[in-house]
This record gives C-alpha cells, sequence and structure tokens, in this order.
C-alpha cells in the first residue's frame, strides 16, 4: 500500500516534466516555423497594369497623313508628349499579368509635321522596365 503514494509522486513528477517539455518544444516548433516563413512564403504582389492598350487591329488603321484628332480618337490621349517637341506622341502599356493582352503593343512613338497630321511612327515591344524598391 505505501508503493501506491510513491508511483503517484512519480508519475506526477513525469507527468509535470512531459508537460513543460511539450510546452518548450512548442514553442520551439512555432519560433522555427515563423523564421522559415520568411523564407519560404511570398508576400502578396497586386498585378500592376498602366497605359494604353493598343491592339495590333489598331496599329493596322495607322497611316501616314491621320490629323492629332483622328490619332486621339484611334488610341486615345497619348501617354506623354515631349514639352520641346508637342509634334511627338508617346503611349506606353506596362503589365505583370502575362495573360491579360499578351499582343497588346508596349510602346508606341508618332511623330507629327508642321501641318499636325502623322510623318512617322515607330514601335517597341520592349516593355518600359519599372524598378523595383
Amino acid at each position: 500500500m505505501k508503493m501506491t503514494p510513491i508511483l503517484n509522486s512519480v508519475l506526477k513528477a513525469a507527468l509535470l516534466s512531459a508537460q513543460k517539455h511539450s510546452k518548450l518544444l512548442l514553442a520551439l516548433g512555432l519560433s522555427g516555423s515563423m523564421m522559415a516563413g520568411c523564407s519560404i512564403f511570398e508576400p502578396y504582389k497586386a498585378t500592376l497594369t498602366q497605359g494604353t492598350i493598343i491592339s495590333q487591329e489598331a496599329i493596322g488603321l495607322l497611316q501616314e497623313g491621320l490629323t492629332k484628332d483622328q490619332t486621339r480618337q484611334l488610341f486615345g490621349p497619348p501617354m506623354g508628349e515631349d514639352p520641346f517637341n508637342p509634334n511627338i506622341w508617346s503611349y506606353a502599356f506596362y503589365t505583370t499579368d502575362d495573360n491579360f493582352h499578351p499582343d497588346a503593343v508596349k510602346r508606341l512613338s508618332v511623330v507629327f509635321d508642321a501641318d499636325q497630321m502623322i510623318e512617322s511612327w515607330k514601335i517597341s515591344e520592349e516593355p518600359i522596365q519599372l524598378q523595383d524598391h
């Protein structure tokens, strides 16, 4: 009969020890997973789309002799006008989503003559490079 209280005290001591170790293991596991989370998971990045979507069909309608108003009706307002030469209009399109209008023209520069009619244009498929911060 005297063995029962001794056995009970040994079992209690073992249980308390196991609880302390399980809390320590839990704390180590959580801190380890938090540190690993910094390198495994990537933060959400929203899709960025800017500029004017210019289709190949619209480029097919582009021709010498169109006026600035006709060009504006065809492509919309330019993204930028050269302040030193207002006869050069620039259009640009950029997106981080490769599936969103993959055939869109990335850059278009339109040059107008002194009579405000298209003289020439240049198409570039190189996307605009944005700097990551």
